[in-house]
């Protein structure tokens, strides 16, 4: 009977722990997708995600966002922030020039600004013939 009590507890307390782990969330309030890029993604050239254009995207439950950055194309010209994290069950808005990040509780913890960059592939920006 013991043992059973301590499985229903261990069970109690992995369920507590899964409920605590809270998602990450980014709201795009620009007119274009926005390729949100880890510094692995950077390297080779391809997006964790995209966010579309005045849409949003939410983590997974546990998934937290650390060192990334956001990055898109407007006038042939590509702007881009530097790496930033987000708090657990945090979000971002994502505007023309900057980035607001908040804690879950709506309190705002920062904010990077968003500047003309180099595009991560050539093509980027640029009409095809």
């Amino acid at each position: 009977m013991k043992s059973l009590s301590l499985v229903f507890l261990c069970l109690a307390l992995l369920l507590l722990a899964a409920a605590s782990a809270q998602a990450f969330a980014v709201y795009n309030h620009v007119d274009q997708q926005v390729c949100a890029q880890q510094k692995v993604d950077v390297l080779v050239g391809s997006c964790d995600f995209i966010v579309p254009s005045d849409g949003d995207y939410n983590g997974e439950h546990g998934a937290g966002w650390t060192g990334r950055v956001v990055w898109f194309t407007s006038s042939y010209s590509c702007r881009g922030t530097d790496y930033f994290d987000i708090p657990d069950g945090g979000y971002a808005r994502i505007h023309n020039d900057v980035v607001k990040i908040y804690k879950h509780d709506n309190t705002q913890v920062g904010d990077k600004n968003v500047d003309d960059c180099d595009c991560p592939n050539q093509d980027s920006g640029k009409k095809k013939p």
